[in-house]
């Protein structure tokens, strides 16, 4: 379980510098006239699917079952995870000259409808994420931050606007009851459990606080909740260690620090929309991190490596002059440790497929899950307990 996970990090970390350097060497044009539109596309596809089965779930079936209704996710929260990379990447599409005609409008309609879904959801931690990264763009980007501000409250208005006309006036003109909020607004429930996990997270660093318990390790002992903290910073310290913790953060911050200063200077020289809603997407799932599972759930991990890809394209363009020709030696070791982890994924799939195909998957080796385990909460263990 520890080699997939150190294999899955640094599989995503190679990911990323290598669609970094792709879509700089591919320049702003070619970003702008391939990239955008298929991020614009997905996005707008998925928001009219889903508005579709939304108003056809409470006209034909009277109901509205947060649970089912956003396909392709087993919990919607881990669609709210998306939401908080997805709806800046389009707030800063939109702020594009070269966005025009239809494309220009599909964006404006999937930021809109992510508005109105985030609305519905009530995704407190993507809302607190989106309100920082917007309230620091706005600090340190001065007249960008501002347009930027006001593009995403007219998303949210209009959003508020489809979910008054959705949620609230569709039931009673359908002779229906008032449909039921996905969570109350005020529940404690996710916030204690939040506040257990993380106590056990904490123990968990104080008992082994040099090297961790180990990568995705949290999960091996029962706790009746989750197989994750719900909190990036935590999960790492915990599993670990201290010092990899703190190298790492170290690593973020002088990135973050280093690349604040980049933009900085460009939106001074050519105010850069794309690499602003980049910018915000990245505090955002930083912020988000705190709170939720955004960086050990496939699909956002995804959105986010594409993030920070966009954003060094963006801060960092191609040289104009060639680039000095690498050593034999550095080509030698770049391609040795493509060609590791390239093993390393055969692999994966390789130990991996056999457990997917049987009929009831089960981990290789995993016993039972323990007569302690009142309930397969989180799904984690439903495959055996590692």
């Amino acid at each position: 379980m520890a080699l997939r996970e150190w294999l899955l990090g640094l599989s995503l970390v190679c990911c990323g510098l290598f669609m970094g350097r792709s879509a700089q060497a591919a320049g702003p044009p070619l970003i702008e006239r391939r990239i955008l539109p298929l991020l614009i596309g997905g996005a707008t596809l998925y928001a009219a699917l889903e508005l579709v089965l939304l108003v056809a779930g409470i006209v034909q079936e009277q109901v509205l079952d947060y649970w089912q209704v956003f396909a392709g996710y087993s919990n919607p929260r881990f669609f709210n995870h998306a939401q908080t990379v997805l709806i800046p990447l389009l707030v800063g599409m939109l702020g594009l000259s070269t966005l025009q005609g239809l494309w220009r409008r599909l964006a404006w309609f999937a930021l809109i409808a992510n508005a109105f879904f985030l609305l519905t959801l009530m995704g407190r931690a993507t809302g607190l994420a989106l309100v920082i990264g917007t309230l620091v763009a706005s600090g340190l980007f001065g007249a960008q931050g501002h347009v930027f501000l006001r593009r995403l409250v007219l998303a949210f208005v209009g959003g508020a606007l489809l979910y008054a006309l959705i949620i609230r006036a569709l039931p009673p003109a359908l002779g229906m009851e008032e449909l039921p909020a996905f969570r109350d607004l005020g529940e404690r429930t996710s916030i204690e459990s939040r506040l257990y996990l993380w106590g056990i997270a904490l123990q968990d660093i104080a008992a082994h606080p040099w090297l961790g318990i180990g990568p995705m390790h949290y999960a091996h002992h029962f706790n009746g909740e989750a197989a994750h903290p719900h909190n990036i910073y935590l999960q790492l310290a915990a599993e670990y260690g201290l010092p990899f913790f703190a190298l790492l953060a170290a690593l973020v911050a002088r990135w973050l620090w280093r690349s604040t200063r980049r933009l900085r200077e460009l939106m001074q020289q050519q105010p850069d929309p794309l690499a602003l809603g980049c910018y915000v997407a990245i505090i955002g799932a930083l912020v988000d991190g705190a709170f939720s599972g955004n960086f050990v759930m496939p699909l956002p991990q995804m959105w986010i490596v594409l993030t920070v890809a966009l954003f060094q394209a963006r801060v960092q363009p191609a040289p104009s002059e060639p680039v000095t020709r690498p050593s034999a030696a550095h080509s030698r070791i770049v391609l040795a440790t493509w060609g590791l982890l390239l093993l390393g994924q055969l692999w994966l799939i390789a130990v991996s497929l056999p457990e997917f195909l049987q009929s009831a998957p089960r981990i290789t080796g995993a016993p039972e899950v323990p007569a302690t385990a009142t309930r397969l909460n989180p799904r984690f263990w439903l495959d055996g307990w590692f």
